[in-house]
């Protein structure tokens, strides 16, 4: 993709249309295109771009870069389509095809009875006989088979209140107290045992015998992968709780609608989960989205306040060359105190010295109409300018502290997230990831993409009077400089948003690097020195790959750039970077520097491969508003039929309201 918009890219790094300002990231979008004149001169719509020592009008060029930009879209659809509904299922397939294990003989049975009366030390018996003359009943309606289906062995999950987690707890606990032991501590010991204290009432609490108890789940191992098929085939619409309401009675166990489905590896399990009943689950997952989107509200909250804060701090200044339809003035909150609006067009025939001696604003506009590549040729320019050296560079360093401060948010946002997750109670590892996966991504995404994007639009006034009502911010939402992506808003916010994700593209894969670097170092500095075997183990056991967070920070990756990549295909380039040296650092940590993972099924490529085609309709949303910009990406009038048709719309409309206003 990078590679077919190259000459979009390259045509940008020629222009001199956007404003020259330092911010060399931002002459690489189409902000950039085309050569800057004096509006009187020449349209800024019939501008010209320099190819070599010809030029050409802008645009009759413009068709082509978006054609590029569609056929990007267009390969990436076809791929994502082809890797989500082809090849994943395909080396699914193949994968169980090449290794035998439990999950290809088991299937989960859910919405079970709790309790059956008068027969509950013959649940496990009743429950086989029950799928056993299902299956038969299954082969009896086919081709029949020389051997009869059975059931090897079923585990009935029990409601234990919690106690294999609270065991869990406890055993960590003990093995706290023999390593604060090891090192006389005694403070953490009285810690530790009254922790240890609080698991063990938690653990005198009187349960029923295992028998009584409430069944939550089943676990199934068949004899045969043809009978658990039957069995999931036979069962395949039950998953909906819909159309459990209408199974019939030969399908149900003692009245209860069963759903029976593929069951996960062993090693996906997370055991100390499985007694957790549905409803207590379903109260945590309430629980976990109100916070997560309360957590999530405070740190866009916090990134939303610290931008406006830095765009007041830096004192922008925005330049406009005269044309209402290229850059319309709008009011704003970090504009000059003086009210003075700089026009370039006006400011580039000042003198230096009619500049200078006016000073502030004035100087900063005749500045910034010579241009940052033209002042540092010059001593005396440089001189000239330097207050507006000062604050360029001021606020491309406050721009860069907000850019850092939105990685730090999103680090402290991923240990929250994953706290958040464990306390869902999932049932298996896949699950768990699942769920931090698609927090971690929102969040995110948001910080990174989309909070720049909505601190520097101007709403309507409507909207404006509205957003005064809340407290302390209210004054600041929706009253940026920008209704309409201009070419002064790939300089102020797009340039931004490109060294965020040039950022991305280093920070990730260097915290893999330094994690590996961190591992080593430990070990070397604290061999000889640990008192108890627990802390050596764990100091010698490779750390967890962290595959959720790579999936989020991939997702992140391409939902941003594919987001504005139509008007800074810079992007893509970046995004590139990311992929190849976040491929080379994981693989070096997952097989060197990690200890194996467990058997996943293929749920998180097929949930990641899935958000990703929205990412192509987010892509085509945004580069109808980059390309509609007429002064930005002019292009010739539609001809043909469809030319004559949008002719007969326009006037339609045109003598519509000619008429309104007449009446």
């Amino acid at each position: 993709m990078a590679a077919l918009t190259f000459p979009t890219t390259a045509f940008c790094l020629q222009g001199t249309f956007a404003p020259d300002n330092g911010q060399v990231l931002a002459r690489a979008s189409i902000g950039n295109l085309g050569l800057l004149a004096d509006t009187k001169l020449l349209d800024p719509l019939l501008r010209l771009v320099r190819a070599g020592c010809d030029g050409a009008e802008l645009s009759e060029l413009t068709p082509i870069f978006a054609w590029l930009d569609l056929s990007c879209m267009i390969v990436l659809f076809l791929y994502l389509v082809r890797f989500r509904f082809i090849e994943i299922p395909r080396q699914a397939k193949l994968d169980d095809l090449e290794s035998v294990s439990v999950q290809d003989f088991s299937v989960v049975i859910d919405n079970l009875p709790p309790r059956i009366e008068y027969q509950a030390e013959d649940y496990e018996s009743l429950l086989k006989s029950h799928l056993e003359e299902r299956m038969k009943a299954l082969q009896g309606s086919g081709k029949p088979e020389p051997v009869a289906p059975a059931v090897a062995d079923i585990t009935l999950v029990r409601d234990f209140s919690g106690r294999l987690e609270t065991l869990k707890a406890r055993g960590r606990t003990l093995q706290s107290i023999d390593v604060a032991k090891a090192y006389g501590k005694d403070q953490a010991i009285f810690k530790a045992e009254k922790k240890l204290a609080k698991l063990d009432r938690r653990l005198q609490v009187h349960l029923a015998p295992d028998s009584e108890l409430p069944v939550i789940r089943a676990y199934v191992i068949l004899n045969r992968t043809t009978d658990k098929n039957c069995l999931l085939e036979d069962y395949r619409l039950d998953n909906f709780a819909l159309l459990r309401w209408f199974q019939p009675a030969s399908k149900r166990f003692h009245g209860a609608a069963l759903q029976i489905r593929e069951a996960p590896q062993p090693s996906d399990l997370l055991w100390e989960n499985q007694d957790t009943p549905f409803r207590s689950r379903l109260l945590r997952q309430l629980c976990v989205v109100v916070t997560f989107v309360l957590i999530l509200a405070f740190s866009v909250v916090l990134i939303y306040v610290a931008t406006v804060v830095g765009k007041r701090e830096a004192g922008s200044q925005l330049s406009y060359i005269g044309n209402e339809q290229c850059d319309p003035q709008r009011m704003y909150s970090s504009a000059p105190s003086d009210g003075h609006v700089c026009i370039v067009s006006v400011a580039s025939n000042w003198t230096m010295d009619f500049a200078v001696s006016r000073g502030g604003s004035m100087l900063n506009c005749w500045c910034e109409s010579q241009g940052y590549s033209k002042l540092v040729e010059s001593a005396a320019l440089v001189s000239a300018c330097e207050p507006w050296f000062l604050n360029a560079a001021r606020g491309i360093g406050i721009m860069q502290a907000a850019s850092v401060f939105v990685i730090v948010i999103n680090m402290v946002l991923q240990m929250a997230l994953r706290a958040m997750a464990q306390f869902e109670r999932p049932l298996s590892l896949t699950a768990l990831y699942k769920s931090m996966m698609e927090k971690i991504f929102i969040a995110q995404t948001l910080n990174t993409g989309f909070v720049l994007f909505v601190v520097n639009m101007h709403g309507p006034q409507s909207l404006r009077d509205v957003m005064r009502a809340i407290p302390l911010i209210g004054s600041a939402l929706f009253a940026g400089p920008f209704d309409d992506l201009t070419r002064a808003w790939y300089v102020d916010v797009g340039a931004t948003i490109t060294t965020n994700m040039l950022i991305n593209m280093v920070v990730p894969p260097a915290i893999t690097i330094l994690n590996i670097f961190k591992t080593w170092l430990m070990r070397r500095f604290k061999r000889g020195r640990v008192k108890h075997h627990s802390e050596l183990i764990t100091l010698y056991t490779n750390p967890e790959f962290d595959i959720k967070v790579k999936y989020a920070q991939m997702l992140t990756t391409v939902f941003v750039s594919l987001t504005y990549s139509a008007g800074m295909p810079l992007l893509y380039l970046f995004a590139f970077g990311y992929m190849c040296s976040m491929y080379w650092a994981d693989k070096v940590s997952l097989l060197w520097c990690s200890k194996r993972p467990p058997s996943y099924d293929a749920l998180l490529p097929k949930e990641a491969s899935e958000k990703l085609l929205y990412a192509v309709a987010l892509h085509c949303f945004f580069a109808v508003l980059m390309y509609g910009q007429a002064c930005v990406f002019p292009s010739n009038p539609a001809g043909g039929d469809i030319g004559k048709l949008l002719e007969e719309k326009g006037a339609a409309v045109l003598s519509t309201s000619r008429a309104g206003g007449r009446d």
